[in-house]
Formats: structure tokens, C-alpha cells, sequence
């Protein structure tokens, strides 16, 4: 084989690679950029009886922000399912700064409850 069907057969090999990581969703994140600014952070309500318990966690939400800023949806990745229901309500009130297209980010919402 020469080097030209060596360099055809590597293209071909690496053309579902490249492919793999697309998404036809609006929304994209580039790993490279900075985050959004958050213009404005509305609190999480701790719950009552998980705070007197002591009960904390991080929730990881990824969150659809439009161009304008505005949050559009709020996916839990992960966390406590009632700490979950209570941060994703507050991030759906965040304002971020607006930008060029639409965007995903992700957020880490801490409940300390020996700080909060």
C-alpha cells in the first residue's frame, strides 16, 4: 500500500471520530471558553427538614442559556433529588450575559448546611 491509500484509509478511520462529538441542539458548550457571565443569581431555597437534618450535596445541572441570556431548560446531572428540585428552581430565575448564540453550561449548586 502506498502513502496515499495509507493517508486515504487514516481519513476514513478518523471521519467518525470528528463526527461523534456533533449535535444537531441548538445550545452548544466549547470546553475551551470561559463560562457565561451570570448576571443575576437567584438563591436556592434550602429545604427546611434536609437543613435540620443536616443533609447538604452539590447538585451538577447543565443549563440551556439563549442567546439573550435567558435560562431555557435545566437538566440535573446529579446531586440529592429533593436538593435537585430546589436549585433547579432558582437557576431557572438566573439572567446571564447575552452572547452570540445560544450556550450550555455547567453549574455546581452547593447546600451546606453549617453555612447556609
Amino acid at each position: 500500500m502506498g502513502w496515499k491509500s495509507s493517508v486515504i484509509v487514516f481519513c476514513m478511520l478518523l471521519a467518525p471520530l470528528s463526527l461523534s462529538g456533533q449535535s444537531n441542539t441548538a445550545p452548544t458548550r466549547d470546553t475551551a471558553k470561559t463560562p457565561r457571565k451570570i448576571i443575576y443569581m437567584a438563591e436556592a431555597p434550602y429545604p427546611w427538614d434536609l437543613k435540620r437534618s443536616s443533609i447538604g450535596g452539590v447538585v451538577k445541572l447543565e443549563v440551556s442559556v439563549s442567546s439573550k441570556g435567558t435560562v431555557e431548560q435545566v437538566s440535573i446531572l446529579g446531586g440529592n433529588p429533593i436538593l435537585a428540585d430546589a436549585a433547579t428552581g432558582a437557576v431557572k430565575k438566573w439572567k446571564y450575559a447575552p452572547a452570540d448564540s445560544a450556550t450550555l453550561e455547567r453549574v455546581n449548586v452547593v447546600f451546606d448546611p453549617h453555612h447556609y
